[in-house]
């Protein structure tokens, strides 16, 4: 072990000098815990627990990991090298050959998760989603649409914090009477404009009002979870408006958090990212796609409030509805402050840690066989029973209804039905669904472990009767 260890000290001071990829020979095994913090073409990244003499010749190692390796549990059982994710504590065993490279390089011989792995201390996260749509028409006879309502709300289940899960449903559902409150006022502006058009002779069927909501969840991890809500509306005129804005919560306490919870300098935070905005309007990304008001700079501010901010897995999102900077035809335009920039502004908890999902992780699809599931999802009485299964640790999983668009071939996302934070090992979902026999509607997605986002349409084979995922997508 100490010519190991001497091995290593020395070869991190051969490193500092240029030296790569000479491996050199030591006799024995030796063992050290640490945690994995990448997982990439075959190799473990890993950082040496404090204390261990790794530790001392090294902050990082990269752990190469050869077809003879074992992968065992905590009580010695072997598992799927699929079931390592970013964040675990592991117990490596590893041949004594290191390899004069930075980082350090060492060939694992046994991968031992420890019980106090990321699966085991991740918060898990559900949220259903409640669909409310109806159509109104003026005739009685179902001719005349009046006006087109829908709305979502969604519920969530945090699991071990059933009084923080409570107080984030109470918020949650004063946001949807607020909302579904207004329709009485659609309703009324609605027939009186269709009783004038109709006194006046003009016709009656070639438009509607509208009063819709669209949710989606933009981050969902141990620490926050973050909504982003899209309202719509149309009483009539050359164009409707929409209307971006951001909900979210502390999972520890169930609070809706404002700015100034998010750092003990608010003023501080504001400056910041007002300036940090400003350079990115004038950064190629924007100002080469969209022309903004004269003296736009002015309104940046604006931005800088709630409810106009979400939390996205990429970093603090502010966002410019349409008017705010440019004109309506420009859109809504959003500015992404990634977090690695945002370290001593925000407060570190904020922050997301190192929850990815396994290498090489993916969904399964099968019929309903009675096996336990995790939670169950009805979207069509009567329709088919299958569960979805995580082959590893899956994170960000979402179950969405989309729209097949016959023009491009593309998909639209319309509707979030259910959101897992994660999907541990073997974890299963329960779907009653009908499954039309042409294009798909209904699509699983999930963040694969290089952080893109894998997208599979739930579809049927028309020859045997299987179930399948097609048209896997990375974006």
């Amino acid at each position: 072990m100490k010519k190991i260890i001497l091995s290593l000290v020395a070869l991190a001071m051969v490193v500092t000098f240029g030296a790569c990829d000479r491996w050199t020979a030591q006799t024995g095994n030796a063992t050290f815990s640490a945690t994995i913090t990448k997982i990439e073409d075959g190799n473990l990244q890993v950082t040496p627990d404090p204390g261990t003499e790794e530790a001392k010749a090294s902050d990082s190692i990269s752990v190469s990991t050869p077809e003879t390796v074992k992968y065992l549990d905590a009580d010695g059982n072997a598992v799927d090298r699929s079931q390592l994710s970013a964040g675990q504590r592991v117990s490596i065993v590893y041949d004594g050959r290191v390899a004069e490279s930075f980082p350090v390089q060492i060939r694992g011989a046994e991968i031992r998760v420890l019980s106090d792995a990321v699966q085991a201390t991740s918060t898990q996260v559900l949220i259903h989603f409640k669909k409310d749509a109806k159509n109104y028409y003026y005739d009685k006879d179902q001719k005349i649409l009046m006006l087109i309502y829908s709305s979502l709300t969604p519920q969530v289940q945090v699991q071990g914090r059933e009084e923080v899960a409570s107080a984030i449903n109470d918020q949650l559902n004063a946001l949807n009477e607020n909302f579904s409150g207004k329709l009485e006022k659609y309703l009324d502006q609605a027939r009186d404009e269709f009783e004038w058009r109709e006194a006046a002779k003009q016709s009656l069927g070639d438009w509607s009002f509208s009063h819709e909501r669209m949710i989606s969840v933009t981050r969902g991890d141990s620490q926050v979870i973050s909504f982003v809500y899209d309202d719509s509306d149309y009483t009539g005129g050359a164009h409707g408006y929409t209307e971006r804005s951001g909900v979210s919560f502390d999972l520890n306490s169930g609070k809706r958090l404002t700015l100034s919870d998010l750092t003990t300098d608010v003023d501080a935070l504001q400056k910041f990212s007002i300036n940090y905005i400003q350079k990115l309007s004038q950064s190629k990304e924007y100002s080469q796609g969209t022309i903004f008001q004269p003296g736009y700079e002015k309104s940046i501010h604006n931005l800088i409030a709630d409810p106009w901010w979400y939390f996205s897995d990429r970093g603090l999102v502010f966002v410019a509805n349409p008017y705010e900077l440019a004109s309506y035809a420009a859109g809504r335009i959003e500015f992404t402050i990634p977090y690695e920039d945002l370290k001593g502004v925000i407060d570190e908890k904020w922050i997301p840690g190192q929850e990815t999902s396994s290498q090489d992780a993916q969904m399964e699809i099968a019929f309903a066989d009675g096996r336990q599931v995790l939670d169950t999802i009805t979207i069509d009485e009567g329709g088919q029973s299958y569960v979805l299964t995580a082959k590893g640790t899956l994170r960000n999983v979402r179950l969405s209804e989309v729209a097949y668009n016959e023009t491009d071939g593309t998909f639209t996302e319309t509707a979030t039905l259910w959101f897992a934070s994660m999907m541990s090992p073997n974890q299963s979902v329960n779907v009653i669904s009908i499954i039309p026999e042409g294009a798909p509607t209904l699509q699983i997605s999930y963040t694969a472990a290089d952080g893109s986002v894998v997208k599979e349409r739930i579809s049927q084979s028309g020859k045997d009767g299987s179930l399948m995922l097609v048209s896997p997508e990375k974006q």
